[in-house]
């Protein structure tokens, strides 16, 4: 299985993005990150963020562990 820092989906009637880069930690001294966090956070309070898969419940937990 390839590892991904980035991806999005539908669950059911909702939708997820799931990033596993640290986008808290001293964003004050990492520009790019934060840049990128707020990046993120535009672009899923748009009307772009529409995912066009749906993720399984099940994969999903297994990905999270």
């Amino acid at each position: 299985m390839q590892k991904c820092m980035l991806f999005e989906g539908k669950i059911g009637e909702g939708k997820l993005m799931v990033c596993s880069a640290d986008l808290e930690t001293n964003l004050a001294d990492c520009p790019s990150a934060a840049q990128f966090k707020q990046s993120l956070l535009e672009y899923m309070a748009s009307d772009k963020f529409n995912p066009q898969y749906e993720i399984d419940i099940q994969l999903l937990k297994n990905i999270l562990k």
